[in-house]
């Protein structure tokens, strides 16, 4: 039976994003908000994610992180108004 080199037929989790780290078409990784796919054809090394020749986002979890950010400080807004709330009835009694 003859064999063929099909070459690379699925992805492959590299984890984490490290500039040190040679990277091979179809290897992704991870950021701490996002996916990461490579899509050049020769292995690289060093090549930032936000380079879109050699990297395709496939997952974009940054809008995600900003809103949680905002929630967040709405949230300590929201407490220190409570927080100055209780002072000035306590104060008025």
């Amino acid at each position: 039976m003859a064999e063929y080199n099909l070459g690379r037929v699925a992805f492959f989790d590299k984890g984490a994003y490290s500039p040190e780290e040679t990277y091979n078409k179809w290897d992704f990784v991870t950021t701490v908000d996002s996916t990461y796919l490579f899509i050049g054809t020769t292995p690289q090394i060093g090549k930032p994610v936000t380079d879109t020749s050699f990297w395709k986002c496939i997952a974009d979890g940054k809008p995600a992180t900003l809103a949680a950010a905002a929630a967040d400080l709405a949230k300590e807004a929201a407490n220190s108004a409570a927080t100055l709330a209780n002072e000035k009835a306590t104060l008025a009694q």
